[in-house]
């Protein structure tokens, strides 16, 4: 369910061939971001009882099924993300009819969730408010296994069905605790809720993925699939997952037990392959059976072996970095804590152990395929499987020095390199943490002795509405780069790498135990890391020794750091928390504006202006200026500038409606004046009363007497101008030329149009009989049309089509019209259907023998062709597709009388 502590008796031991972890007792630092892959992805080694090498290879052996695929609407492709499976290999469940999926959920599936969650007791069920938290905050952590049901043709499509859901969220803490299961109050305005230095909810900045929860529909448990309100501890640890013992956490009432997903050891590698071999695969082989089908049982045990194997081998290699990929940063820090050598031949033993087992599948399988006996297909079987788990055993050491690294890295904290970060370092016990405490809500420990910090810590603060990293350092000794130990070197590392603004800490009143001369030292020592980087002299513990108390001699060398101008002197005492706050401040601003500027700088060319991503933020803000250049003074009306605060208890205040109300009676009696603000020529007009009648008429009738007159004089202005051509726009007038090219562009589109529908029935025939060209009958009328396209005379050839479609003398059928290679048109649909039925019923409308045919040699090779097709059939006596033929559904002789006593084998 989370990540664990490492084991301390384990780090001290020596691993055979490897260098052993340093500095990886003592840790407690949450874990890294980055594990967050390596732990879902290997949540796949288990630890299941496994069966041993030699049960194996009993006779056993389970009996073939029919292998069985599922059929998906592949227009939901797209829409649902389906995964193919394999074919079953065991008997047919019910669990094989849900025909499953896997998504990631969001927020729509709230409800969803919600249904499902009723598999748990209500007080261990989580709310709806919860899964709306958890989908928001954290959506990549939490999946959901839905079924769909084939569709038909014409069937609409229905909404996925949610069978079980897996809802996690990202924690600081080793394992799970009342707080990572709390809602935050007010998780939709903060980005993060810190309680007494602990993250309430989702904390982003985690490196353990907890499983929160794990449900599935009460009507799919039955289908073999867990129930996991039911405390399943071996169900968990089937699938790799390490008892750690009961958990703190009480939510629900309590119970629950703290599980984790390490790397396997070598025998439990092969109790896990062997056992997964031995209860998906068929177990019953019989020496009776067809020599082929032996051969393909024992050839599908090797192969799934090594599929298995490569697939749990490959985990582990996806699940570490590649030094390669990653930033300089981290990629020194594992060459600093684990050697990056033994690293990679760590890695590299696995790889090289997947390759030896896929060539050994390769070879056995190869054998396998020419044995003559089932007791031959074992023995190769068995061998193969032995020479398997030799390479296996062979990784034990590799794969218990990688367990160890994967355990020291999820303790290492998350660091990003490129975000705005505070680095702070110095000598031993200047007071680095104490100031990393004062700022952040990180829980670093503080000792009145040195090298208490041995590794980076990190906390985050927000300034300006924008999050911070402060990375605490562990102390630095004046010796040359080849003398410094492992806990030095990941502060060089990260003042090397990291994109920051360093402070340098430093204690004047030497009660760190070490002079001002060597601290001094010390700086100029490392001063070389700090280029391109803002860098701070940050003097703490004022409060006993201030700068100015500093023997002539120091001063010098101090100032003589700070003439430079690219460093700065900043005082603080962690104690008395003096200037605190003043220090944190002055870094950030000075790092905003440095990263702003580096911005600004990156984004602008060789003549100095902006261009890229910079450039474009640039063009789409537009800054209005006055016209002709004309410079505007600001200006502020008098009035404006003799406001004065309205105090109630001032005389001379502005009178404001409120107080007019009050002195009238107050809310209920009093009734605003409107009419008192309107712009009037005359003052004395503001209360004056429309009339509705004057005079004996309506006052909203009245109309100009010049109405008239002033319509006409409008409508002929108008259409003076549209005479003149004011309304006309260069666009509406068209040349001979552009409308004849606007023509041709139409028919060329048509003809196009004619074309891509001319393929398209041409790709539908693809299953049909393909006819000639020269055989295809054409009508007159599709004649006369393509000669009319191609510019010739029509008349000439339609005549000559006419008097070739009259025959001489009297037809053989009672038909008026013969049939020629070119009918005519008839224009009334009826004489067509009165023409077909008029044919006897036994005469056909074409001949079956020759339409399609161009001579007589073509008919006489399909005659041959049909006959030598027709020619195995006939020989095995086997019905063709031309027979009808219906069998009894109950045959009489198999189904007829009593069963009487004796063997059966007929039936």
């Amino acid at each position: 369910m989370s990540d664990y502590t490492a084991d301390k008796s384990a780090a001290d031991q020596p691993i055979n061939g490897f260098k052993p972890l340093s500095n990886a007792d003592g840790y407690s630092l949450p874990t890294t971001g980055d594990d967050l892959s390596r732990l879902s992805a290997r949540g796949d080694f288990s630890m299941a009882n496994g069966i041993p090498m030699e049960e194996v290879d009993d006779d056993d052996d389970e009996e073939e099924v029919e292998e069985d695929y599922v059929a998906v609407d592949h227009d939901d492709i797209n829409e649902f993300p389906y995964w193919f499976r394999r074919p079953p290999v065991h008997q047919r469940t019910k669990l094989d009819e849900l025909h499953p999926f896997v998504q990631v959920l969001t927020v729509s599936n709230v409800d969803d969730c919600v249904n499902v969650e009723s598999a748990f007791p209500e007080q261990e069920r989580c709310s709806r408010d919860k899964f709306v938290y958890r989908l928001n905050r954290c959506p990549e952590l939490c999946l959901g296994l839905f079924t769909l049901p084939i569709l038909g043709e014409d069937e609409p499509k229905p909404r996925p069905t949610l069978v079980g859901h897996i809802v996690a969220t990202r924690i600081s803490t080793p394992f799970v605790t009342d707080k990572a299961m709390e809602l935050p109050a007010n998780w939709q305005t903060e980005r993060m809720t810190v309680v007494n230095g602990e993250t309430i909810g989702h904390d982003e900045y985690g490196g353990t993925i907890a499983i929160h929860s794990l449900a599935v529909l009460p009507e799919h448990q039955a289908n073999r699939l867990p129930a996991p309100h039911d405390h399943l501890v071996p169900f968990y640890e089937s699938f790799g997952f390490d008892n750690r013992g009961p958990s703190k956490c009480q939510f629900g009432g309590g119970g629950w037990t703290n599980l984790i997903a390490p790397v396997p050891t070598s025998q439990e590698f092969l109790d896990v392959v062997l056992s997964r071999t031995q209860r998906q695969l068929p177990t019953q082989i019989r020496a009776g059976f067809k020599i082929s089908r032996i051969r393909g049982f024992y050839t599908r045990k090797v192969k799934y072996t090594q599929e298995t194997f490569c697939e749990k081998f490959q985990a582990i290699l996806d699940g570490f970095p590649r030094l390669q990929d990653i930033h300089p940063f981290h990629k020194d820090l594992m060459n600093t804590l684990y050697d990056a050598d033994h690293f990679r031949i760590a890695l590299g033993q696995v790889s090289t152990a997947k390759h030896l087992i896929e060539t050994v599948s390769r070879d056995y399988v190869r054998l396998i395929k020419y044995a003559q006996s089932l007791f031959q297909c074992k023995q190769l079987k068995r061998a193969a499987l032995g020479r398997m788990a030799t390479i296996c055993r062979r990784l034990k050491d590799p794969l218990v020095y990688l367990e160890q690294v994967r355990q020291h890295l999820g303790r290492l904290p998350s660091i990003d390199p490129n975000t705005r970060t505070l680095l702070i370092c110095g000598y031993p016990n200047v007071g680095k943490s104490s100031f990393l405490r004062s700022i952040t809500k990180a829980d670093v420990d503080v000792q009145p002795y040195a090298f208490t910090t041995k590794s980076l810590f990190v906390g985050h603060f927000d300034y300006k509405y924008l999050r911070f990293q402060a990375i605490d350092t562990p102390g630095i000794l004046d010796h040359p780069l080849e003398e410094m130990n492992t806990i030095e070197m990941q502060s060089i590392t990260a003042i090397a790498h990291l994109r920051s603004a360093v402070m340098y800490f430093m204690d004047f009143s030497e009660q760190c135990g070490y002079s001002v001369a060597d601290q001094i030292k010390l700086f100029h020592s490392i001063r070389p890391l700090f280029a391109n980087k803002i860098v701070f002299l940050v003097v703490n513990k004022i409060d006993v020794r201030r700068p100015e108390d500093l023997e002539p001699e120091y001063q010098q060398e101090i100032e003589s750091i700070l003439k430079s101008g690219d460093v700065e002197m900043l005082q603080l005492s962690c104690t008395t928390t003096e200037g605190v706050t003043n220090v944190k401040n002055a870094a950030c601003d000075k790092l905003l504006a440095e990263r702003v500027a580096q911005k600004l700088k990156s984004g602008t060319n060789s003549s100095g202006t902006p261009g890229g991503r910079l450039g474009d933020v640039l063009a789409r803000i537009h800054v209005a200026q006055p016209m002709g250049g004309v410079q505007r003074e600001t200006f502020i009306p008098e009035a404006v500038k003799n406001l004065q605060k309205y105090d109630k208890n001032d005389p001379n205040r502005k009178k404001l409606e409120r107080d007019i109300e009050e002195e009238n009676g107050g809310a209920g009696v009093y009734n605003i004046d409107l009419k008192k603000t309107y712009d009037l020529a005359d003052d004395e007009w503001k209360h004056d009363k429309i009339p509705e009648v004057w005079n004996g008429k309506n006052i909203y009738d009245f109309v100009d007497p010049d109405i008239e007159q002033k319509l006409a004089a409008l409508e002929e202005e108008e259409e003076k101008l549209e005479a003149d051509g004011y309304y006309d726009s260069d666009e509406s007038v068209e040349d001979v030329e552009d409308a004849d090219t606007r023509m041709k562009a139409d028919l060329i589109r048509e003809k196009r149009a004619l074309m891509r529908n001319d393929a398209k029935m041409r790709k539908s025939l693809k299953n049909r009989a393909q006819i000639p060209r020269s055989a295809k009958a054409k009508s007159l009328s599709q004649m006369e049309n393509a000669l009319e396209e191609a510019g010739y005379d029509v008349d000439a050839a339609s005549a000559r089509a006419r008097s070739k479609s009259q025959t001489r003398g009297r037809t053989a059928t009672r038909d008026a019209d013969g049939d020629d290679a070119m009918d005519i048109d008839m224009s009334d649909p009826r004489q067509a259907i009165a023409k077909a039925k008029g044919r006897a019923r036994s005469q056909a409308a074409t001949n079956r023998l020759l339409d399609g045919v161009t001579d007589t040699t073509a008919r006489s090779k399909a005659d041959r062709l049909k006959k030598l097709g027709q020619k195995k059939m006939n020989r095995m006596a086997r019905a063709g597709e031309a027979d009808r033929h219906t069998t009894a559904s109950l045959p009489k002789h198999l189904f007829t009388g009593k069963r009487t006593i004796g063997k059966t084998q007929r039936r």
